[in-house]
Order: structure tokens, then sequence, then C-alpha cells
């Protein structure tokens, strides 16, 4: 479901160039768009992933943005491309105050980044003993000279792995001067002004959640009764779509086919129809769908994409 068109870049780009930087100085210009086009391709995208995915896609555009934060092999030990050698015996100044379990994860770094080892003091246990301990160990790392920001995460990774997700987190927030690498909440009246008659609107839905409610009361609000149909696909509904979108496309209403994972055999169809169409121009086609192995990437890459999960916890349920 994770599939963007060149189109959606090229308008995040033209749409970087067009702020007023308010800088005079070219490279200083430079600069901001580029952070501003990082930033904008993150949210843009992260609006479309779902939650589980959207620090890993922060990672991977840190890391293709900004290679030199990254020295030799220290990528592939963080994803796990390098492993350890094999030994029973504890590795040669392992720390005391170090858990007895990461005795492999030390090896590792001291096999493959040994300079990274040597800088770290390890053995200085009063040094340590708070990182060791602290409930936010990311926040209680000791002052440590010549170690990069990605290194710390590895160092994160190797003695306190339950406290890693929110050092990856802190390591892409303060890389890219933000707050979160969440997008803000979805806003469905500026997710629609986005689009135009001929962009499908593809909200991709979690189990269990249904932004058909959200919908209605939105297009109730912002076009007014009557003006909005939904229909169930999936039990030979292809035909009454079609017509539906004819007189959607035509009238300049709102029309919203749901749960398209039914019907994926069907959607090359609809992909023709939408590509033929000569729509009103305020007409807006709504789509919703769980996501699916078989979903045309066509359809993926010209619809404007979010994803609408049920929140976390029961109170929120």
């Amino acid at each position: 479901m994770y599939q963007f068109s060149l189109s959606s870049f090229i308008n995040l780009f033209k749409g970087s160039l067009a702020k007023d930087m308010d800088s005079s100085n070219v490279d200083d210009r430079l600069d901001r768009l580029c952070s501003d086009l990082q930033v904008g391709v993150l949210y843009f995208m992260g609006r479309a992933l779902f939650k589980k995915d959207r620090l890993m896609f922060a990672l991977h555009l840190i890391k293709g943005m900004n290679p030199d934060h990254f020295q030799p092999k220290e990528w592939e030990i963080f994803t796990g491309m390098v492993v350890a050698s094999v030994s029973e015996t504890v590795p040669r100044g392992y720390p005391s105050w170090a858990s007895s379990d990461r005795q492999s994860a030390y090896r590792l770094l001291t096999e493959n980044v040994p300079h990274l080892i040597h800088a770290l003091e390890l053995e200085n246990s009063s040094k340590w003993q708070r990182f060791a301990s602290s409930l936010e160990a990311e926040r209680d790392l000791p002052t440590l000279k010549g170690v990069s920001p990605f290194q710390k995460v590895l160092i994160i990774q190797c003695f306190r792995p339950d406290r890693l997700q929110s050092a990856m987190m802190q390591f892409c927030t303060d890389l890219l001067r933000i707050d979160s690498v969440s997008p803000p909440p979805l806003s469905l009246d500026s997710y629609c002004k986005e689009a135009t008659g001929k962009t499908p609107l593809l909200l991709v839905s979690s189990p269990g959640a249904d932004p058909s409610k959200e919908l209605q009361e939105y297009a109730a609000k912002t076009i007014g009764p009557g003006q909005y149909e939904e229909l169930v696909m999936g039990g030979g509904q292809q035909e009454v779509a079609m017509h539906l979108l004819r007189d959607a496309a035509t009238n300049g209403t709102w029309l919203c086919l749901k749960n398209l994972h039914l019907v994926v055999s069907w959607l090359p169809t609809l992909e023709k129809e939408l590509s033929s169409l000569e729509p009103h121009a305020d007409f807006r086609l709504w789509l919703t769908s769980e996501e699916h192995s078989s979903f045309p990437s066509i359809l993926l890459q010209e619809s404007l994409k979010a994803t609408f999960e049920s929140p976390p916890g029961i109170k929120k349920n």
C-alpha cells in the first residue's frame, strides 16, 4: 500500500520552493529549503503510513539524505546485517555494570567499531551507573566526547535495548529539528483541499477502524445533505458503483466507495473509468480499504492517501 507517484514529490518540491525562507544568503536558503522539504516528505508520507512504520521511514529518510551521519559499518550493525562471532567466554573489557545477556551485542561492537568502545570508558562504573539503571537511559547517557548521535543509538541498542525505540525517536527528531516523526492529526478538511476532481482520496484503514461516520459528518458540514453518497463494495455492487461514479462526476457531488479490499480484481476497471472521466471541479471520490497485497499500483500512486487507525488503548476505544 506504500506506493507513491513522482508527481506527488514534485508537488512537494514546488511547495517548498514557493515558501519565503527570509534569507538573502544562497547557502542558508538552500539549507532551509532542504530541511523544509525533508520534513514535508516525512509528514506527507507519514500520513499514509501506519503508525508502526513511521519511525522506520524517518530513519531511512535520514540515512538517505544525511549519509555523513553514519560511519562505516554502523548502519549494518544497527540493522543486523553483521553478526558477532560465537563464543562462550565473557568478552574482554565487558563492563561490570552491564547485564550479562548483552555480551553478544558488546562483542559485535568491539569487533566492528573498536574505536567507539575505546572512547566510552566503560570500565568507569561510576560514570555509567546512572545510565545502567535509568528509566530513560537515552536521556541519561554520560558526557561522551567525539561520539556521534547515531553512535549513541548504537550504545543504547547494545546495553539498553528496552529504550531503543525512544532513542531512535530522539535521534530522528533532533536531526530533523521537529517535535515528532508523526504528522499532525489527520484533518479531513485540509486533506480534501489538497485533492482535485481527478484525484481520489484513499483512506487506508486498519481492521476495526471505520472512517465512514467522520466522512458523513464532514460531508454534511461541507457540501450539505444529499450531496454525498456511499456504497459498500462486495456482493456484486460493481455496476451500481460505476453508475454512481458517473453521476457524481457529472453533477459535482461526492461519492465514497467503501471496502475496496473486497473487490481488488475489479479495481483496474475503476482505474480505467477514472482516467476517462472529465469530472466537475467540485466532484470528490473517497475510497476506503484495508491493506491488500494485490491492490493495483496505479490507483495507489494516483490517490492521495492517508491511514485511519483505531486509537490505541482501552480508554480511547
